[in-house]
């Protein structure tokens, strides 16, 4: 086996049959890659310690071309540039509001100054729970706060009080839409 150093990246090596039998490195259709990966292995961190390259946070590429009663590989030796990308997935959430008992809930319905549109009043837990639509307008929280506690919850809580609540009053948003005369 002869080692030639072309650069600080390329390293070239010349294998001759004896030492493609010592690393059990077979190019025909018939081998095992498996036996092949092993093989490439320890020959790429002999060459590394006797060329003074070392494998920690390294990639190989390894080019193997047939020579005369043997081979040749070509070993580039790259820089591993991967970099660990952690994404922090933010949970979409939704805002109700939280009614502790039935008198305070009483009061917000009767209350004539507060007439929100695009709500649903549900009854879950003992609890009563204002769960505006998406696309109502959003509500005041000075208003509300004297009834009840606005709260963040995940879709998925609102999803669950959707659908093993009890509906005690619901009030849709009508949407208008431009007629095909007007437009």
């Amino acid at each position: 086996m002869t080692i030639d150093m072309l650069d600080t990246g390329t390293i070239l090596v010349h294998l001759g049959e004896s030492d493609m039998r010592a690393y059990t490195l077979d190019f025909s259709d018939t081998a095992d890659i498996s036996d092949i990966k092993e093989g490439l292995s320890e020959l790429i961190c002999r060459v590394g310690n006797m060329c003074g390259v070392g494998t920690g946070g390294r990639c190989f590429l390894v080019e193997a071309l047939p020579s005369d009663n043997g081979c040749l590989l070509i070993i580039s030796v790259r820089a591993v540039s991967r970099r660990r990308v952690y994404r922090i997935k933010r949970e979409k959430t939704r805002e109700i509001c939280v009614f502790f008992d039935i008198d305070s809930m009483l009061d917000w319905l009767t209350d004539a100054s507060f007439e929100p549109s695009g709500y649903t009043l549900y009854s879950y837990r003992d609890r009563y729970i204002l769960m505006p639509e998406p696309y109502a307008a959003p509500y005041s929280s000075a208003e509300l706060s004297e009834y009840g506690r606005l709260t963040k919850v995940s879709l998925t809580a609102a999803a669950r009080i959707q659908e093993h609540g009890t509906v005690i009053r619901e009030k849709r948003l009508h949407r208008r839409y431009p007629s095909s005369a007007a437009i």
